[in-house]
């Protein structure tokens, strides 16, 4: 059986929670930043088996997670980043943590196009929290143009998930 991991961050640990529930005997890095910091010790609780740990995304991998992964998941982490940086740690991701055939998988505030998010925005009025959320008519071809594969799936009116993987160079007859 193949490596996975659930990298889940910003959001609290009732993500990887569900995570764990869903998959068990999996390997669990819970990547968060300092407001979360008091948490870790309660999840690692709720979580004996998970490997919790305080990283900086913009920082480079710690060596606890420098190994290969058939599968990373990431929940409401990249529309903290801009496009070009969310570009650049994928593709770090793909290089440095993933097995040549691993997926990385995001669940994230995403939107179609800029259309559907002004519609959003305006709706929400005084509680939109302007970030640099995905817009897949800008993001799909950015991935694609690095030579990544990408499924997209809009699942709510301000929610997508990508799943990434590597262009398949392999002849399966």
């Amino acid at each position: 059986v193949g490596k996975e991991a659930v990298a889940e961050s910003k959001r609290g640990f009732e993500a990887g929670a569900v995570g764990l529930k869903l998959h068990t005997g999996l390997q669990v890095f819970k990547i968060t930043d300092e407001i979360f910091f008091p948490l870790i010790e309660l999840a690692q609780a709720k979580l004996p088996l998970a490997r919790l740990l305080l990283h900086d995304l913009r920082q480079p991998f710690p060596t606890a997670l420098l190994q290969r992964f058939e599968r990373i998941v990431s929940a409401y982490t990249f529309h903290h980043f801009d496009l070009p940086d969310k570009i650049v740690l994928i593709e770090q991701i793909m290089n440095d943590l993933l097995t040549p055939d691993g997926r990385l998988v995001i669940a994230d505030i995403s939107f179609p196009n800029h259309r559907a998010l002004d519609a959003i925005r305006l709706e929400a009025g005084d509680q939109w929290e302007d970030e640099a959320y995905w817009i897949a008519a800008e993001a799909l071809p950015a991935l694609k143009e690095i030579g990544l594969l990408v499924d997209y799936a809009q699942i709510s009116n301000c929610a997508g998930i990508y799943v990434v993987s590597r262009r398949c160079n392999h002849f399966r007859p």
